[in-house]
């Protein structure tokens, strides 16, 4: 039995198609959108950022050239250092002649002696200036020399020369010289120097021959009952005659009491300068 034969023309048509049509559309070729990422101008927008950031960037990691910013800092901190010049220039010039003057004068030992003004008080003469600098130089003649116990609140045994002509007390606006009488001269100087504190390692009291021993009391404590004149150092000038008595503590005179055998008057003076 013969088969009827089949007409395949139209699927083969339709199977050609169907296989060209992926050739067809040459969408390969075509997509030109491959160059987008090449054509963006976002990397522009990535160097303006650049620069951005250097305008913000401290002015020691960037040149000054590449932000106008910066560039006015600059000139803002230029014209102080023009103001710290001016002074720094200013100062040079005035002070350092004035630093020459003053180092000469030191250096040649030169000194500047002025005439204090002195009057003569009930028992004490008192001298008054404008200097508590320096020291002052006292002279008088031997017989005043020989009534005076004190020189300013310093007892005579913490004066040093006092015994030559002419002897040197820290300078002070106020000073005032015990005792004297109305036939004493004496004169007194002024003096651009320094004088050598004193070292104040011992209490020190002062009056006449009329007391024989003595009793010495501190902060209420007793460390001399009736001890004889002869077991406490005196040092004999004119009238006056100075008693001193060791402490390594410092104390102050108000702390002290020092009561004699006779009525005499005792002038007391603490070791405030002991080490």
């Amino acid at each position: 039995m013969p088969f009827p034969t089949l007409n395949l023309n139209g699927i083969n048509r339709i199977h050609k198609t169907r296989v060209r049509t992926p050739n067809v559309p040459k969408v390969t070729k075509v997509p030109k959108v491959t160059k987008v990422p090449n054509i963006p101008k976002v990397t522009k927008i990535l160097k303006i950022q650049k620069v951005l950031k250097v305008c913000t960037v401290p002015k020691t990691q960037a040149p000054r050239y590449y932000c106008p910013r910066i560039r006015f800092t600059k000139k803002k901190c230029y014209s102080l250092h023009c103001q710290l010049a001016m002074v720094f220039f200013l100062l040079l010039l005035f002070g350092f002649p004035l630093y020459l003057f003053i180092y000469r004068r030191s250096t040649r030992g030169l000194r500047s002696i002025q005439k204090i003004k002195c009057e003569m008080l009930t028992g004490e003469y008192l001298c008054t200036s404008l200097f508590d600098t320096g020291v002052m130089l006292i002279t008088t003649d031997a017989r005043c020399k020989q009534l005076i116990y004190e020189v300013n609140g310093i007892p005579f045994v913490r004066i040093r020369d006092f015994d030559d002509s002419i002897f040197e007390v820290p300078a002070a606006r106020e000073i005032r010289i015990k005792d004297v009488d109305l036939g004493c001269k004496l004169n007194m100087h002024h003096a651009a120097s320094r004088v050598e504190p004193y070292q104040e390692r011992d209490i020190v009291w002062i009056t006449t021959a009329q007391h024989t021993e003595f009793t010495l009391t501190v902060d209420g404590e007793v460390l001399l009952d009736q001890v004889p004149t002869e077991m406490l150092n005196p040092v004999v000038h004119g009238r006056w005659i100075a008693y001193s008595y060791s402490i390594p503590y410092p104390v102050e005179a108000d702390q002290i009491k020092v009561q004699g055998n006779a009525a005499g008057a005792v002038h007391v003076y603490g070791n405030l300068n002991a080490d």
